[in-house]
């Protein structure tokens, strides 16, 4: 696909991290994404995300509800 962002975030908490990851991994592998891609993957205490997409319209759809999806699940995490 020709429109990409690579996104990294630092999550200093490991528990915090782990459970930001185990929220977006089962969104974006329960989902089938017709006009883009989302992969994910830990390294450290980084959460990696790499957004593909068909054009600039779905990349910024698709970024904007990772994005999403990452900050409700930090709230969430930080309040428990």
């Amino acid at each position: 696909m020709e429109n990409s962002v690579a996104i990294k975030l630092k999550i200093e908490d490991p528990v915090i991290l782990e459970s930001v990851y185990q929220t977006i991994a089962v969104e974006v592998g329960g989902i089938d994404i017709p006009r883009g891609n989302v992969s994910i993957k830990l390294t450290d205490n980084h959460l990696h995300l790499d957004i593909e997409a068909v054009d600039f319209v779905a990349l910024r759809a698709l970024s904007n509800s990772i994005l999403r999806l990452v900050k409700i699940s930090l709230e969430i995490s930080e309040t428990i």
